[in-house]
């Protein structure tokens, strides 16, 4: 039981980490967007 208790574990952290990091990257390229007015592909509401 300590052994699937462990994988559990291991398996929260990692998808905890994944998540953690997809929102960072998310928030960093969402910040360098608004420095940059280079967002032709993404969502350019701003250039049209």
């Amino acid at each position: 039981m300590a052994n699937g208790s462990s994988l559990a574990a291991m398996e929260l952290m990692v998808f905890l980490g994944l998540v953690g990091w997809l929102l960072y990257y998310q928030y960093s390229n969402s910040r360098s967007d608004s420095s940059q007015p280079k967002s032709s592909d993404e969502t350019p509401k701003e250039s049209d």
